[in-house]
């Protein structure tokens, strides 16, 4: 071949690739690393936790921090990862943290990125900012604590901002509606209150969250309303603990005298006075728990023993629904009800199988209104049952079983019903009993979708309108003692009384037989009757009839 061809075939090859400048994956190699402009990268030699990954080095910053350069829908993005900190954010931190967005966003081959690591890194990030808040915020609780005169106020504020934990189990909180409750008591009938709403986790925990384009932590609450700043009383005219002078008060100077005398300090119903009492319970039991009072904790004020507060009983209840306290549905009104209930399915879905599902199994609203469709399970024996979380049952941390009978069956198959028809966008909720008000828009998001505004939160509004289609007056808080009570009765029949009532127990899981037969086991009016004709025979003989 001629030389000048060589020549020109040897000119025309592409120039090779120049090389990457790199360093060696070491702190020490990193720490070495002289930087010649105001701004530069290096990256490091191939791997699976190193590609893409570079340390930069900024003159102005007078330091080095991690970047990561990676690939996602066609774009090329950067992500920073913080500082680095020999030995503290160094080689050994980065790569765990590599690993882990490796993990959740790369496939599963690991070549490529599948989703934006910049999620995770907001969350580790926001994780961050939370706990330095909760650091701040127990510095100034210990502060606070450390004052000689720790008020009233100053508990309440503290156990705001501490999410009111249980006082015997550790890292679990009260209910989000015990929450409510005490918060209202606590500073209520304010402007405050607004700028708060409640959720609950799976497992029953309570959590207080902020609304948005207000305060959005409880310091920031308390700096814009302070004692006495914000009021709005309600109705009854009421107003919070913290916004009276007993609010200002120094905790050592709470005596039953004290407590008593808040408690009749205007027109209160026993109701109020027994909800604002364990209210005071819990804020003194906080207290103690938190050594407000040192070594010499006094006698507990908040205490009924040894008769330190009395409240004075009612005969005349002013709340309608203690009318139905001790009282039952007849076993005629018992179909009725369901035939109604059946009639309204398609007027109010979901809420009319919720009310089914309590009366059929005799268990709250509460926890039937909770359950999920990961709860339908079977048993050692194979049989279908609904396995109630011990989140969710009103004895928190015991499970409960609803066994899945052909009444509760029927219940399940009308809500499959409705999520094959006009409710097909409901199918990935995973609540048995979704609102009917979800926002669609916002079913894509994970968070939205298993929070608690996607289920019922209660069944006021379908019950009415049984109450009008039956004209049967009642409360659905009678569903369990209707249930309970004629269970005992046919248990008793068939086994005698005591394995009778013993069973009885067993499906109404209730833990003590004295609690059934206390507040369950009530009389049906048929048994009365009975029991009343047996009654009378011995009043009942041959008379002379007079000619």
């Amino acid at each position: 071949m001629d030389t000048g061809l060589k020549e020109e075939i040897k000119r025309s090859k592409p120039l090779a690739k120049p090389q990457r400048k790199t360093i060696p994956f070491l702190d020490t190699s990193i720490e070495n690393w002289k930087p010649k402009r105001a701004r530069e990268r290096r990256g490091f030699p191939q791997s699976n936790t190193t590609k893409g990954l570079k340390v930069v080095a900024n003159r102005n910053l007078k330091g080095k921090y991690w970047e990561l350069t990676y690939h996602l829908n066609n774009k090329q993005l950067s992500l920073s990862l913080g500082p680095f900190v020999p030995e503290v954010r160094g080689t050994e931190a980065i790569t765990k943290e590599m690993l882990l967005l490796i993990s959740v966003h790369k496939d599963i081959r690991r070549t490529h990125w599948l989703t934006d690591p910049k999620k995770t890194i907001e969350i580790r990030d926001q994780r961050l900012i939370d706990e330095a808040k909760h650091k701040e915020d127990k510095i100034q609780k210990e502060k606070a604590l450390k004052n000689s005169l720790v008020l009233v106020n100053n508990v309440i504020e503290m156990q705001c901002i501490a999410g009111f934990p249980k006082a015997k189990v550790k890292d679990e909180f009260l209910s989000k509606y015990s929450i409510r409750t005490h918060v209202n008591n606590y500073i209520g009938s304010n402007e405050r209150t607004k700028h708060l709403y409640y959720t609950e986790d799976s497992e029953g925990n309570g959590k207080i969250n902020f609304k948005p384009g207000g305060p959005q932590s409880f310091p920031e609450l308390f700096k814009k309303y302070p004692s006495g700043v914000g009021i709005k009383k309600s109705p009854t005219g009421e107003v919070s603990l913290y916004d009276t002078p007993t609010g200002r008060r120094p905790i050592t100077e709470i005596t039953n005298v004290v407590v008593d005398h808040y408690l009749r300090s205007k027109e209160r119903s026993q109701g109020q006075q027994e909800n604002i009492l364990l209210s005071l319970q819990c804020f003194w039991t906080y207290a103690c728990k938190m050594n407000v009072f040192g070594e010499n904790v006094p006698n507990n004020p908040t205490s009924r023993r040894d008769n330190r507060i009395i409240i004075m009983k009612s005969r005349k209840s002013q709340y309608p629904g203690r009318a139905y306290n001790n009282k039952i549905f007849k076993k005629a009104q018992i179909p009725i009800l369901i035939k109604a209930l059946e009639k309204l399915s398609d007027k109010y879905p979901f809420y009319s199988e919720a009310l089914n599902l309590g009366l059929v199994s005799g268990r709250r609203e509460t926890e039937v209104l909770k359950l999920r469709w990961e709860h339908i399970k079977k048993d050692s024996e194979g049989n279908p049952i609904i396995l109630m979380p011990g989140g969710i049952t009103k004895v928190r941390g015991k499970e409960a079983i609803i066994n899945i009978t052909p009444s509760v069956q029927l219940i399940l198959d009308r809500l499959k019903k409705h999520l094959e028809g006009p409710y097909k966008a409901y199918r990935f909720v995973p609540y048995l009993f979704p609102t009917t008000r979800i926002n669609k828009v916002l079913l894509t998001e994970r968070t939205y979708l298993h929070s608690d505004q996607t289920r019922i939160k209660n069944w006021d509004g379908c019950w009415r309108a049984v109450e009008k289609e039956t004209g049967i007056k009642g409360s659905p808080k009678m569903f369990r003692k209707t249930k309970s009570t004629y269970d005992e009765e046919e248990f008793v029949k068939r086994f005698g009384k005591n394995k009778g009532q013993e069973n009885a127990i067993i499906i109404s899981d209730h833990e003590q037989k004295s609690t059934a037969e206390k507040h369950y086991w009530k009389i049906s009016d048929e048994k009365r009757k009975e029991l009343a004709d047996i009654s009378d025979k011995i009043f009942t003989f041959p008379r002379a009839v007079k000619g």
